[in-house]
């Protein structure tokens, strides 16, 4: 279980990427990306950024977007908020939503049979 101190920091980096990324990032029309969670490590020097991107036929680009952007995206929220040094952030698609569709959609299939 995370400490305390842990969980203000996923909560300051996920508040603090979220308004970068809606900066920093053009999407194309019709696309969302959210930051879902941000799993930082004990020793804080690595964090997780887990975003959902819709529609999902343009996730691949759209990662490749951020994790080009990230080095610029992380100066700026480094620039503004209070900590030693920001992780360094890794970005990647979290896919639990997908995941628990299909789950749910089998779980139809099996009351329909």
């Amino acid at each position: 279980m995370a400490s305390d101190r842990i969980r203000q920091v996923n909560e300051l980096l996920r508040n603090e990427f979220a308004l970068e990324f809606s900066r920093s990032l053009e999407l194309p029309e019709g696309s969302v990306i959210s930051i879902t969670k941000v799993s930082t490590s004990p020793d804080m020097r690595n964090a997780t950024i887990f975003v959902s991107i819709l529609p999902d036929n343009k996730a691949g680009s759209l990662l490749k977007s951020i994790r080009t952007q990230l080095p610029s995206i992380s100066r700026e929220v480094a620039s503004r908020v209070v900590l030693r040094s920001v992780p360094k952030i890794k970005v990647t698609i979290d896919d639990n939503e997908r995941k628990a569709a299909h789950i749910e959609s089998l779980l139809d299939s099996l009351k329909e049979s």
